[in-house]
């Protein structure tokens, strides 16, 4: 009789992840993935507006890397099609800056306005360039926009949550080839991080020790076999109750609450650790389209003004997590998981990180 398969739950969501081995084998799960990616290939459609020479299909820029700097707008004018990488507003934002809150109740439901920003960062000329054919520079300088354009919209204390996204690769739901990441600000915290918040902080009064240091601390000390790549001050490992086949995720060694504090000898170290990262997924998996979110803490000028987690500094972390996007998940469990609240992961993480581990 085989053995059951295993329930693994995830200490910061409390969510149960079922480790289904038995509808596919890791070699067979692989097969199929870089078959579908094989099968999949990336299609252009018409001009690109994230290309150089095509500013005017955007709202005007933000701030570009130029010249080995961040360079605003509002100081130097518009950099024309001179730039390295280029920030500038959603032309269709979720959250805009522009408005009131105007907090009010409407039919007995709390109602307010989505006021915030969502801007675009394009990291790189390039054209369909992914990330894992791309430099360490180039991810560093990402890096660095990033920590600058979170650091501006911080200062607002109007805004609560901050959250940065991209995909790499072709996705069936988008039309846009070119590299790009999206930054959100938000003017409140969504459910999902506050329980995840109360979950740091649990574990934070319970053990006076932060909850993803403890994690990070496992798996150099007894859980090697997750582990994918690390250097002097990041780790990137699978995690032991990862919801997704191939899910990694890269966190700074030193206890660090607000990815916008990211020293700057921090940099080219986390750069490094990403684009080993992602050059392993590539090369288990094919070119195959990624999704990675940064997750930070809330804005603390936003939390000390309300009287919320005092202890913010103290026992969150921040963490990058790349999930490759396997296109036969969604075929065989979507209806499982919508149905049910338990995700699906047909790959044990140790397995999915001695995979990654022997690509080179």
């Amino acid at each position: 009789m085989n053995d059951p398969n295993q329930l693994r739950r995830n200490p910061l969501t409390r969510r149960w992840t079922i480790f289904s081995e038995g509808e596919l084998s890791p070699e067979a799960l692989v097969e199929r993935t870089r078959h579908a990616a094989r099968e999949r290939p990336v299609v252009d459609h018409g001009p690109c507006p994230f290309c150089p020479g095509n500013e005017a299909m955007t709202p005007a820029e933000i701030c570009v890397w130029q010249d080995g700097g961040i360079r605003y707008s509002r100081d130097h004018g518009p950099a024309g099609s001179n730039w390295e990488v280029r920030a500038f507003p959603n032309r269709f934002p979720v959250f805009r800056l522009e408005g009131e809150l105007g907090q009010r109740a409407a039919r007995n439901y709390d109602v307010l306005n989505a006021i915030g920003a969502n801007e675009i960062i394009v990291e790189t000329r390039d054209h369909q360039r992914s990330w894992a054919a791309t430099s360490r520079d180039t991810i560093a300088r990402s890096l660095l926009v990033y920590r600058e354009r979170m650091r501006d919209l911080t200062r607002n204390p109007n805004v609560g949550h901050l959250a940065l996204y991209k995909h790499v690769g072709m996705r069936r739901a988008s039309r846009l080839v070119h590299p790009y990441s999206q930054l959100i600000a938000a003017p409140v915290v969504p459910e999902r991080v506050r329980r995840e918040l109360d979950a740091f902080r649990l574990h934070y009064i319970q053990k006076e020790r932060c909850l993803l240091c403890d994690i990070t601390r496992e798996v150099d000390r007894t859980s090697k076999d997750l582990l994918v790549v690390e250097n002097a001050a990041f780790s990137a490992f699978v995690p032991f109750f990862a919801a997704h086949p191939f899910e990694v995720w890269v966190t700074p060694r030193r206890h660090e609450a607000f990815f916008p504090n990211l020293a700057d000898d921090e940099v080219e170290l986390a750069a490094d650790v990403m684009w080993r990262v992602l050059g392993k997924i590539e090369k288990v998996l094919g070119s195959l389209a990624m999704t990675l979110t940064l997750l930070t803490a809330p804005n603390p000028h936003y939390a000390v003004q309300l009287g919320y987690w005092r202890t913010l500094g103290d026992d969150y972390h921040w963490r990058l997590v790349i999930i490759p996007r396997l296109p036969l998940m969604a075929d065989l469990y979507r209806g499982f998981v919508m149905g049910t609240g338990f995700d699906v992961n047909p790959i044990l993480p140790e397995q999915a990180a001695a995979f990654l581990r022997a690509a080179e």
